[in-house]
């Protein structure tokens, strides 16, 4: 922002910022100072969005003097977008026999959103919410795990294979006594 004075004498300024939301994310500096005569005030702003949610967020800085044309307003919007999650980590049991179930979970991401699993395909089927049960004794089940959105950070996924493999058979023979 630069501020131009065309006067015979020294012109004292003040600058004053006014938040609409968030408060603290944007400075401007020098706070105060003055323009010399036919000078020039070059005012600096900054902005630092670490402590902001994901939003859009509007600051008015105002510049006033004994000008005439006192005060100038400079309206700054600031938008913040929702940030990518770091890494899942997702490593189910495997290989998995057939009509057995397996508790499912992960870790990892960012922010509070909760985990959920899907399959994707194969011989696969959920039961409840984090069961994978294995419904054909072979194949490869694609699951994956995401992490929910938030007020901060998009979803995200990742997805990880279970090999399905038949149950062990087990043959029962009843003997029977004959007598003649």
């Amino acid at each position: 922002i630069g501020v131009t004075g065309v006067q015979t004498c020294a012109l004292p300024i003040c600058n004053t910022v006014t938040y609409g939301s968030g408060v603290g994310w944007f400075t401007v500096s020098p706070v105060t100072g003055e323009i010399g005569v036919d000078g020039r005030q070059v005012l600096t702003g900054t902005v630092s969005s670490a402590s902001l949610a994901a939003g859009v967020y509007v600051a008015t800085n105002t510049i006033t003097s004994s000008a005439t044309n006192s005060p100038q307003i400079v309206v700054v919007t600031l938008t913040v977008t929702k940030a990518s999650q770091a890494a899942i980590t997702f490593i189910p049991t495997t290989p998995q026999t057939y009509n057995t179930t397996n508790a499912l979970s992960a870790s990892g991401g960012s922010g509070t959103g909760a985990f959920s699993y899907t399959v994707q395909s194969g011989p696969g089927s959920m039961v409840g919410a984090t069961n994978l049960w294995v419904t054909n004794g072979t194949g490869t089940i694609m699951v994956r795990a995401t992490k929910a959105a938030d007020a901060n950070y998009t979803s995200a996924f990742t997805d990880a294979n279970v090999v399905a493999q038949k149950a062990t058979q087990t043959i029962t023979s009843r003997s029977e006594e004959h007598t003649s």
